[in-house]
């Protein structure tokens, strides 16, 4: 009996052991299919997750001449903006387009129904991504700008980034849900996120700008040249100034700075509602750039 009792066991542990493989098998296989096949999105729902299987994409491209002080309008629903100095005379606009669905044909569908606008006058451009809300699936838009110096420009997106490289010009730069980079800009400059980082490398400031966020943090990173009168507030973190700003401050506290750097000049505002607030002279350190180039910028 002792023996049968025995063998019983056994039994039964080859056989837990055996089920045990199958659902793990089973639950490796099922995860390998959600990451190939499903969208996972987060919002104020929680988390949702659609099988996608479907993809279209297709590339949009016109060139505008603008003279300086022209304006340049970019309006976009979902996704990164990015906007560098170019080459030549003209504005080149690049729009990128990308539809995910659970079929190609559903995909398509929705890539069809998506429409540029354009408006286009001697003094101004403006260009905007309209996406049709109904059904499933979803589109992102993704533009490449090269901006001629001297230009007024304004960039707008609800989930996504942008990125600005040596752009000369007055520029407004807005997003929901991303954060905004500029490095070695020069001009007038406002960069405002919900939902992101603010970080900005300033050559040259010729007016007043302005750097806000509501959950990030405001990276400021001013040339020794630069002067202006900053006025830096946080409501849950510290203001950081770094030993290298030529500083004369008129207010110092952890969470508020008012001051002038190096001679004074237009006003710099920086503000943020959870994270710090950073300003140094220089350039932006090295560690975030190699983040930039592996795509955290976003965040």
């Amino acid at each position: 009996m002792a023996r049968c009792e025995a063998n019983t066991a056994t039994g039964a542990d080859v056989l837990n052991a055996m089920t045990t493989r199958a659902f793990g098998l089973l639950g490796a296989i099922c995860t390998a299919w959600l990451v190939v096949a499903c969208d996972v999105k987060v919002g104020q729902d929680g988390v949702s997750v659609d099988v996608v299987h479907g993809k279209a994409s297709d590339e949009w491209k016109r060139s505008y001449r603008l003279a300086p002080g022209g304006h340049l309008d970019i309006i976009n629903v979902s996704g990164l903006i990015t906007a560098s100095r170019a080459e030549g005379p003209d504005v080149e606009v690049t729009a990128t387009r990308e539809a995910r669905a659970t079929t190609d044909e559903a995909a398509k569908a929705i890539l069809d129904k998506a429409r540029m606008v354009e408006e286009v006058t001697p003094d101004r451009v403006s260009v905007e991504s309209r996406v049709e809300r109904r059904g499933g699936g979803r589109l992102t838009v993704q533009f490449t700008l090269r901006l001629p110096p001297g230009l007024n420009v304004s960039l707008k997106t609800q989930d996504g980034g942008v990125r600005l490289t040596g752009i000369q010009g007055n520029v407004d730069a807005n997003s929901v849900n991303g954060a905004i980079v500029g490095r070695d800009l020069s001009g007038a400059i406002t960069a405002s996120t919900v939902n992101g980082r603010v970080r900005i490398e300033l050559a040259a400031i010729t007016g007043d700008s302005r750097f806000t966020t509501v959950n990030g943090q405001v990276d400021l990173a001013l040339a020794p040249t630069v002067g202006a009168s900053l006025e830096a507030s946080v409501v849950n973190g510290n203001v950081m100034v770094a030993d290298n700003v030529s500083l004369s401050a008129a207010e110092r506290t952890p969470q508020r700075v008012v001051a002038r750097v190096n001679q004074g000049g237009p006003r710099i505002i920086a503000q943020t509602t959870n994270g710090p607030v950073r300003v140094r002279a220089g350039r932006l350190d090295d560690d975030e750039r190699r983040r930039e180039r592996l795509g955290d910028s976003s965040r």
